[in-house]
């Protein structure tokens, strides 16, 4: 497997992560459109909807994280709420609402990977609030963007190099 590999390197996950929120953001939250800021070094303390890609060739998983307020204005946006409504939301509908987003990203990522991986099978979404660190054989890579509205997101993208390996052998 080369190093330009797809289940060994996060870039080309992060980069079809980017590509199905712009969708998300424009379709299913009705905002002007995901504009890519930048790389960033973590994901700092937020939290966030993570969901695992799983095939053949690869094991990735993919999130999509933001400040309790941003994440609570996103669920209020799903549920068709005004600002002032999503701040009252309880945490387990926000949680929902943040599962739920990740996995229709999911399903974008999924289609725009099939032609490297077809046998791809998404896993459960989950939600985590704050730090998640990296061991030594996940690769992970951030991207901060705008959803619209100011509403700033962590996307993330973390590959299994040991599955990526072992599926090469």
């Amino acid at each position: 497997m080369s190093e330009s590999d797809p289940g060994m390197e996060p870039g080309p996950w992060l980069e079809a992560l980017a590509e199905a929120t712009a969708e998300l953001s424009t379709t299913t939250l009705e905002l002007e459109g995901c504009k890519v800021i930048g790389p960033r070094r973590s994901e700092g303390d937020l939290s966030g909807g993570y969901i695992a890609l799983i095939g053949d060739k690869c094991s990735v998983q993919i999130a999509v994280a933001a400040s309790p307020e941003t994440c609570r204005t996103i669920a209020g946006r799903l549920f068709e709420m005004d600002a002032e409504e999503a701040q009252e939301l309880p945490d387990g509908d926000v949680a929902d609402a943040i599962g739920e987003v990740v996995n229709i990203v999911a399903g974008g990522v999924k289609s725009r990977m099939a032609p490297y991986d077809a046998t791809l099978q998404l896993g459960l979404p989950f939600v985590i609030e704050g730090v998640i660190e990296s061991t030594k054989r996940l690769r992970t890579e951030y991207l901060e963007a705008d959803l619209g509205g100011g509403m700033q997101v962590v996307l993330v993208a973390i590959v299994d190099t040991r599955h990526a390996a072992n599926a090469a052998a």
